[in-house]
């Protein structure tokens, strides 16, 4: 690693915890999903039709509620609650504290009430409604509102529109949220260390201000290994909210760790990438600060998002890995006997990304030798040039532009670059 001194790095321990790992930049799917349900929405007398007025009402109460939020008037906020409710109460009391713990700029909801989905269940036979509801919150950390659908029912009390219901994260009927760590079932401790932010359970507070020291110093070890600007505008959510203990792929392993772009989208307007997020599984969270790789090869994903967006992801992991334990060649790993042996009895070829995760034994330590050829023998700008060059190049499947760029970019062909990395991964068996 540093210096001379050779690193001697357990790759195979490090595949298992990445098993899961994704640089998820798709647009969630509740950005474009319309309700399934008509227009009225049952209650105990049958079905109820909004009026106009109502759906105002509606629209005035959520103004208000973000109106508390922003400026951290506790009292206002809870006024919108159904007061006979007391579990709801008591999670909205947890929904506003954890967000006055965040940096927030900015709050509001985007409705759609044309039509209803099914509402939640709510005591007694009041009317209720269930709009489409979408919630933008924006840190100060984010360049735009990031966006979450809420599943809100609505009921009216003695004629006046409060909130009678609100999932959970994880427990959304419909679609989850894509990232909300404030609404869940615990209450939330924040640090930070400049611009970088890390969220974990308040049981575990002590832990946060060590964590966003650490994940500072990832960035700038990553940054320095990749030749580019460290950036600290991101999020590290170590939370159990949500589906943080559901972070695999394929298989029933968990990840230790996951990089999200979270986006915001509006009911009439289009989408557009708000800021980044690294998932920490609040499980892992002790062999993480032991095993740094982990952190490293994710905030690889977080400093290279942009430039690699349109790159496959044997490239996108490759340099996560190559980063991880920079500038480490595969002469100074330590690769596990059985996985290399596996890897090297698999089919010589690139892993492609509809498949990857699959087989994330070899698929990890295919990619790392691949792009560990490429940074030792060219440099890792080429890397970044690469990432260009698939970006310009039309079409939707990267993979099948590899040949292309790698004869672009490297002078030489997609089969060559295969039968070099898989040379050098069988060199170490002769170690």
């Amino acid at each position: 690693m540093a210096g001379d001194a050779r690193a001697l790095i357990a790759i195979a321990a490090l595949i298992e915890l990445l098993a899961g790992c994704s640089n998820e930049a798709s647009v969630p799917r509740s950005a474009t999903t319309s309700p399934g349900s008509a227009s009225s929405s049952p209650t105990g007398n049958g079905k109820f039709q909004p009026t106009d007025e109502d759906r105002a009402a509606i629209r005035k109460l959520l103004d208000r509620r973000a109106q508390a939020l922003e400026k951290g008037d506790r009292k206002a906020f809870m006024a919108t609650v159904d007061p006979g409710n007391k579990v709801l109460m008591h999670q909205q009391g947890l929904v506003f504290d954890n967000l006055q713990k965040l940096p927030v700029e900015q709050v509001g909801y985007d409705v759609d009430d044309a039509s209803g989905w099914v509402p939640a269940k709510v005591k007694g036979n009041d009317p209720v409604f269930r709009p489409r509801v979408l919630e933008q919150v924006r840190l100060d950390i984010d360049t735009r509102s990031v966006t979450n659908v809420v599943e809100n029912t609505f009921v009216r009390r003695d004629g006046t529109w409060l909130l009678g219901a609100e999932s959970v994260p994880g427990k959304y009927a419909d679609d989850d949220a894509q990232w909300r760590p404030w609404g869940g079932a615990v209450p939330i401790a924040v640090a930070r260390t400049g611009r970088l932010i890390v969220v974990v359970d308040e049981k575990r507070a002590d832990t946060a201000g060590d964590l966003a020291a650490e994940m500072t110093d990832y960035i700038g070890f990553v940054a320095d290994a990749l030749d580019v600007e460290p950036q600290y505008d991101v999020l590290v959510d170590a939370t159990s909210v949500g589906d943080a203990l559901s972070m695999s792929t394929l298989k029933d392993e968990q990840a230790a760790a996951v990089s999200r772009t979270v986006f915001s989208f509006g009911i009439e307007e289009g989408h557009g990438i708000a800021g980044a997020r690294i998932v920490v599984n609040p499980e892992m969270t002790d062999r993480i600060v032991t095993d740094p790789e982990i952190m490293r090869h994710e905030l690889t994903h977080y400093l290279t998002a942009r430039r690699l967006a349109a790159a496959p992801s044997w490239v996108v992991e490759g340099i996560a890995e190559w980063a991880s334990t920079a500038p480490a060649s595969l002469d100074d790993l330590r690769i596990d006997a059985d996985a290399l042996k596996h890897t090297l009895g698999t089919h010589h070829r690139l892993p492609t990304t509809g498949v990857w995760g699959i087989d994330p034994t070899a698929d990890y330590l295919i990619a790392r030798a691949a792009v560990t050829r490429i940074v030792d023998d060219y440099g890792v700008e080429k890397v970044f040039e690469m990432g260009e060059t698939y970006r310009r190049i039309s079409g939707d499947d990267p993979d099948e532009k590899s040949d292309r760029v790698i004869r672009k970019v490297l002078g030489i062909s997609k089969d060559e670059l295969v039968r070099l990395a898989f040379a050098d991964l069988a060199a170490m068996q002769t170690r």
